[in-house]
């Protein structure tokens, strides 16, 4: 699943900009998305939940790398920039 954003405002005119990819599990079902947790239906029928890459952020930022901070900030605000658009 690709999360993208469009963006009709922009200097360089409209365009759609891929901000992540989050893998599904294999034979589940999409159903609903929101504020990055997408709800799937089972297999077998039942309803499972997950949250996408993009907005899963750590809960204890002193337990990163200099490395996974950045990248945690990056996601945070292509999701920010993505939900005010």
């Amino acid at each position: 699943m690709y999360k993208s954003h469009f963006s009709v405002l922009d200097t360089s005119g409209s365009q759609v900009i891929r901000v992540g990819e989050s893998h599904l599990p294999f034979g589940q079902v999409p159903l609903l998305l929101h504020n990055g947790e997408v709800t799937l239906q089972t297999s077998s029928g039942k309803v499972a939940s997950i949250i996408l890459d993009t907005h899963n952020f750590s809960d204890n930022p002193s337990t990163l790398s200099p490395d996974q901070v950045s990248l945690t900030i990056l996601k945070s605000l292509s999701a920010k920039l993505t939900s005010i658009q």
